[in-house]
């Protein structure tokens, strides 16, 4: 396989999942509208607003990263914040899959395209999660390329999109520090101290003294009862297994048996691929890029898996979306490679994506309606 194949394979997932959502709202203003309010999107595009006009009285608590790239090409285009997130984001996907073949091969692009749910979804729907995705392979493409000034600073911006990639450009700097490169060392550190102060500093003009960690408690983020980040391990996702403790109401018992599924299946991936990382540590400490893909994936895992909240079941495929590539990387031995399966997952996989954003249910009850 090589990039045509790739690109077809893309725009095939792509134009079947749009379809089928396009197809589920009736038409275009509908869907626009029905992508203002998916997930976290009205609290970005209030980011948006408040950026544009550089008033922060309206509190929100997420992270701004995707909402200064929205607010920059709104101000310079003035084309609709909606349609620029959905523009980023399909235009990120792309570039993200080119790169993964491109660091990981083919097969591992492909797969990502196929296994990565809330890529597809986000990217259609909307959210933060792809511009991270792609801001951390940029940063390792640009890293492996011997662009490592310009490496530095798309790693440090990736934590402005989600705090948690800050793991990023702390694998590369552990990396640079047992090197013997005095002068890249003290290159990375200012670079990444000058965007981490830009990053407290545009922090505390929309959130406060309390930065956003004010607004995650704020919002009840945290398990009942609970007032730190971190447990140990397990331990929140096994309380929301089987209590819940979610002071959001969320119940695993009544979810439906599609999420279930697809959330445990994540689960299942994930720490079979870190398993398999591990089991092959000593590969991945042959080459600089692939020391920072194993320091980043572990830190990953840890925050994952010892994040004190209920979403870390009940979102935990989108959680995980950020290593998933490099998750996908450490099974390709395990992956089928015969055409005739590929085009079938990709088909099955778009057309799960599209149903996932409207529900299975509503989807099913949409069909019955229209056509019996």
């Amino acid at each position: 396989m090589n990039n045509k194949i790739i690109s077809i394979y893309f725009v095939l997932s792509f134009f079947i999942s749009l379809s089928l959502i396009i197809f589920f709202y009736g038409n275009l203003n509908d869907y626009y509208l029905a992508v203002s309010k998916y997930g976290d999107n009205d609290n970005y595009f209030q980011l948006v607003d408040n950026f544009l006009k550089w008033d922060f009285s309206v509190f929100v608590y997420h992270p701004f990263g995707i909402s200064i790239l929205i607010a920059v090409l709104n101000f310079t285009t003035k084309i609709d914040p909606i349609f620029l997130m959905i523009l980023i984001n399909v235009f990120f996907a792309y570039f993200s899959i080119i790169i993964i073949s491109k660091l990981f091969g083919n097969l591992t692009s492909i797969f990502f395209l196929i296994l990565g749910y809330e890529f597809t979804l986000v990217s259609l729907m909307g959210g933060s999660e792809i511009s991270a995705i792609f801001f951390i392979l940029l940063s390792l493409f640009l890293y492996e390329s011997k662009f490592k000034k310009t490496a530095f600073l798309t790693s440090s911006f990736v934590y402005f999109i989600k705090p948690w990639a800050i793991a990023l450009p702390i694998g590369i700097g552990i990396i640079l520090l047992f090197k013997k490169e005095k002068k890249i060392l003290i290159e990375f550190l200012i670079i990444s101290i000058l965007m981490f102060c830009f990053y407290l500093i545009i922090s505390y003009i929309i959130y406060g003294p309390g930065l956003i960690f004010e607004g995650y408690k704020s919002n009840d983020a945290l398990i009942r009862g609970e007032k730190f980040f971190i447990d140990f391990p397990f331990v929140a996702l096994l309380k929301e297994i089987i209590g819940p403790n979610s002071i959001n109401g969320l119940s695993t018992l009544t979810l439906p048996i599609t999420n279930l599924i697809k959330i445990f299946f994540y689960i299942i991936i994930i720490s079979f691929g870190y398993f398999c990382m591990l089991r092959n540590f000593s590969l991945y400490f042959r080459d600089d890029i692939y020391k920072i893909i194993f320091i980043f994936s572990s830190l990953q895992i840890f925050l994952i898996f010892t994040y004190n909240s209920p979403w870390i079941f009940h979102e935990f495929p989108r959680y995980s979306i950020m290593i998933l590539p490099f998750i996908i990387f450490s099974l390709k031995k395990y992956l089928p490679t015969n055409k005739t399966i590929i085009l079938a997952l990709i088909i099955l996989s778009a057309t799960f994506n599209a149903f996932s954003a409207v529900g299975y249910k509503n989807y099913i009850n949409f069909i019955v309606n229209t056509f019996f």
